[in-house]
């Protein structure tokens, strides 16, 4: 059992290896993977965050809405469930760490054994908040979309009216 957890623990660590190899990797326009360590059962991603673009203090406001964006990414990644049952399986944690690249401010969001089961499990749904961002955006598109089309058609009618008009 112990060779099994040693196995389970050196391949976490090598999993770390290779994540922290690729860095610094650009996540978004905004956010860099900046290094991934493991250590005592905790792998530990770096992140920074232009935190011109958006505060360190407005994420922890909503740190439930982004643990549980993170977690439904994780279930819905095929290529991270060898790594998540691994984590299980010698009850290893992720912890993500947040840190803003002007103000130095640190956002924590850790991933722990319980999360993980549920990442395993596929029990992981989207909170109400983001079912509700998500429907607001849909609800907003629709909105934006109606009254760019109205517009069009105003000034479709518009433009014939007044071509009506030079007419006579």
């Amino acid at each position: 059992m112990m060779l099994l957890a040693s196995c389970a623990g050196s391949a976490i660590k090598m999993a770390a290896d290779g994540l922290d190899s690729s860095c610094p990797k650009q996540i978004n326009e905004f956010v860099t993977m900046d290094n991934v360590s493991y250590n005592n059962q905790v792998m530990t991603i770096n992140y920074s965050i232009d935190d011109n673009v958006v505060s360190i203090d407005s994420l922890n406001s909503v740190l439930d809405v982004i643990k549980n964006t993170v977690m439904l990414r994780l279930q819905n990644d095929n290529e991270m469930k060898e790594f998540i049952q691994v984590c299980s399986e010698t009850g290893a944690v992720i912890n993500n760490i947040y840190t803003g690249s002007n103000s130095g401010k640190t956002l924590e969001i850790l991933i722990n054994a319980e999360d993980i089961q549920q990442i395993l499990n596929g029990t992981v749904t989207p909170s109400e908040v983001v079912e509700n961002a998500v429907e607001k955006d849909v609800e907003e598109a629709a909105e934006d979309i109606m009254e760019k089309s109205e517009k069009i058609i105003d000034d479709a009618v518009k433009a014939t009216e007044v071509e009506s008009q030079n007419k006579e």
